[in-house]
């Protein structure tokens, strides 16, 4: 392994401490309380190390949520690559973000810090425009999906896809999030499960999509 070569593993090795190090921090204390000299502490760097990585506390969140998104669309994608009629694939793309969600409950809740981020970074950062780049790649998963479920018949044709894709991308989406951070979900107070509480929910957006003549 030449020099460079290994500089590179070594800066990329720190990159992942830190961020270990931040979501440890985050999870217990929450973005708002925590700071880059607890961080830098965590992670066992000076606090110059630490701004060579990241030049904020919101930027490394942000990079926390562009890699777990981009996880949760590398699994969506493989969901969505069937030969499986639209809505059969629909199915198969909210089970996948079920599946996600319940594996990574934790980390999900950093989805809760987008607008915070959002507002103290710029919509112009790199990063934050990556990430931008993988929700809209979601929607436009979905939206080809719709399109095909609407040409073989099992998605209804009396919807517009666009703003069916949009709105069934924010509305899966926003639910798991409040439900990872325990908020606005009262039929909690009603004793449901949570699992039950989720099959119903995408059972119903399912209804909402499925054509009430297949085939036609």
């Amino acid at each position: 392994m030449g020099t460079a070569e290994r500089r590179e593993r070594e800066k990329e090795q720190r990159r992942k401490t830190i961020m270990k190090a931040a979501k440890k921090l985050f999870f217990k204390k929450g973005l708002e309380n925590t700071t880059m000299d607890e961080i830098a502490e965590k992670a066992e760097l000076s606090k110059g190390t630490l701004y060579l990585y990241f030049q904020s506390k919101e930027i490394l969140a942000m990079s926390i949520i562009k890699e777990l998104s981009d996880v949760m669309n590398k699994d969506l994608r493989k969901a969505a690559d069937t030969d499986k009629n639209g809505i059969e694939r629909i199915i198969d793309v909210t089970q996948a973000l079920t599946d996600f969600f319940k594996k990574r409950r934790k980390e999900f809740q950093f989805f809760k810090y987008m607008d915070l981020v959002a507002a103290s970074i710029g919509s112009g950062n790199d990063i934050f425009m990556h990430w931008k780049s993988g929700v809209e790649e979601i929607i436009h998963v979905v939206l080809a999906i719709v399109l095909e479920g609407i040409e073989d018949g099992s998605i209804r044709r009396d919807i517009e896809p666009d703003k069916a894709a949009f709105i069934y991308s924010n509305m899966v989406l926003s639910f798991l999030i409040r439900l990872s951070n325990n908020q606005g979900v009262v039929l909690l107070d009603q004793e449901l499960g949570e699992d039950e509480i989720i099959e119903s929910m995408f059972k119903m957006i399912i209804k909402m999509l499925e054509s009430r003549s297949p085939g036609k």
